[in-house]
């Protein structure tokens, strides 16, 4: 029951991202059309996300300062969260339809999925693969012009 609870639990929070960021994204088109620059756009976003993950972790007492190698893990991903959020709204401000750039965005779970087998050694299973292989499909029937 436990198992199941926490199954649960993820599906939940991953279904209130996908309608959190599905919301944000539209938000993000909206403002390159009043255009406003990428950059302008990320560097509220990030100054306000940064204000409202301080307080959160201050009001619910977190430690705020983690090992040295924590901090350098941590400061690689951000440097890979500028580049990627900062082409990401390039290609939602130039596309036809947002929906497209971000699906092409959402394959990023092809290679997280399949390089998460070798470096934590998480299942992939013919069905995994069969996923893959159509999350493939559904990119090219979006996106191609035919």
């Amino acid at each position: 029951m436990k198992k199941t609870k926490k199954h649960m639990n993820w599906i939940a929070y991953a279904l209130i991202s996908v309608l959190l960021f599905s919301v944000m994204t539209l938000i993000f088109k909206k403002a390159t059309v009043m255009k406003l620059d990428s950059s302008i756009i990320l560097m509220f976003v990030f100054l306000f996300g940064f204000l409202f993950y301080f307080a959160h972790n201050v009001i619910t007492k977190k430690e705020m300062f983690p090992s040295w190698i924590a901090i350098l893990i941590l400061l690689v991903a951000a440097a890979l969260s500028y580049g990627g959020n900062l082409f990401s709204v390039k290609a939602l401000a130039e596309a036809p339809n947002p929906g497209f750039s971000e699906a092409i965005g959402a394959s990023r779970l092809i290679i997280i999925s399949l390089v998460a087998v070798v470096l934590f050694g998480s299942q992939m299973t013919a069905w995994n693969i069969f996923g893959i292989v159509l999350t493939v499909a559904g990119l090219v029937l979006l996106t191609v012009k035919f």
